[in-house]
């Protein structure tokens, strides 16, 4: 079995035969070309444009910026124990909502999390 991609970009998987068939058929509209098992990957998997990696990010940051302000997350945890918020939890909570809400674009990152407040 080898790779072709047509024409019109899509992938084909053919067996010898099957490819012989298909240039017996003489569809001038229609053209093979073999390609290699990483181009075909390539044509399967194509590269995530940035805007989506942008969206995964804030994705990811919303549901990090969720686990650390909710019900059971680490500020209410400080503030049901009466332990003072640590000042790298504000930042990191802040840097979080700047990449959730979309007004820091240039992380392509979340930040590292800060260990956990003693008394936690």
């Amino acid at each position: 079995m080898k790779n072709y991609k047509d024409n019109l970009g899509g992938l084909h998987v053919l067996a010898d035969s099957a490819y012989e068939y298909l240039l017996k058929q003489n569809n001038p509209s229609l053209t093979f070309t073999q390609i290699t098992q990483a181009e075909a990957d390539a044509l399967q998997n194509p590269p995530k444009t940035a805007a989506q990696i942008q969206q995964e990010l804030r994705t990811s940051a919303q549901i990090a910026l969720d686990r650390v302000t909710g019900p059971s997350g680490t500020i209410m945890r400080c503030i049901v124990v009466g332990v003072p918020i640590p000042a790298e939890w504000s930042a990191h909570v802040i840097a979080l909502r700047a990449i959730a809400n979309g007004t820091d674009t240039t992380n392509v990152k979340l930040p590292v999390q800060p260990p956990f407040p003693s008394g936690t």
